[in-house]
């Protein structure tokens, strides 16, 4: 939870306590206050300023209250400028979005339009792609050609040839063959 809502749910429980208490008091106390007799004005006085005292704590936990919804309410707001920020960011095919989102913020507010994307992000992220050009993935995919060496599949034969089994030694022909009895058999069966 983050301290913002922990502090309006503090300030919600405070609230509601210090509201019961006072609408309590004044329930209890009200037969007293309905009472005009002079010998109960002393008690009416102690009972009307226990009151106001109550309605005053109430009335500081409701502005509490009314803060910390305040700071939720902008953090929220914080929230989906950066969410859309990064998704924009993201449907650019930019490679690092946490820097190129720091970079953005640094050259002033981003703000969220009406349609629920950044104001000016096209501009943006096209002066961006020129300043930070590695920074996005490129759209262009590599090719590799493949280079197969003559004489079949190297890799069938354990990377020897024909013509390198025919030039080996005896040394090196029982090693092919300890490590690759299918090569060696392939190399000398009679045509």
């Amino acid at each position: 939870m983050t301290q913002q809502l922990q502090e309006f749910i503090y300030a919600s429980e405070d609230f509601r306590g210090k509201s019961e208490k006072l609408a309590q008091s004044i329930e209890i106390n009200s037969f007293l206050l309905a009472d005009s007799s002079t010998e109960k004005a002393g008690q009416r006085n102690t009972i009307l300023s226990k009151l106001c005292r109550q309605a005053a704590q109430a009335k500081e936990a409701g502005n509490a209250m009314e803060a910390a919804m305040q700071n939720l309410e902008k953090e929220l707001q914080q929230t989906k400028v950066d969410s859309a920020l990064k998704v924009a960011l993201l449907e650019a095919n930019v490679t690092d979005v946490d820097y190129l989102t720091f970079k953005i913020k640094e050259k002033g507010e981003v703000k969220l339009g009406d349609d629920g994307k950044i104001k000016g992000i096209d501009d943006t992220i096209a002066a961006l792609k020129t300043q930070f050009p590695q920074h996005f993935a490129s759209e262009s995919k590599k090719k590799i050609d493949e280079n197969k060496l003559p004489n079949g599949d190297s890799d069938k034969n354990h990377g020897v040839t024909k013509d390198q089994f025919e030039k080996m030694s005896y040394m090196d022909r029982l090693k092919l063959h300890d490590e690759n009895p299918e090569a060696y058999l392939e190399f000398t069966k009679k045509e």
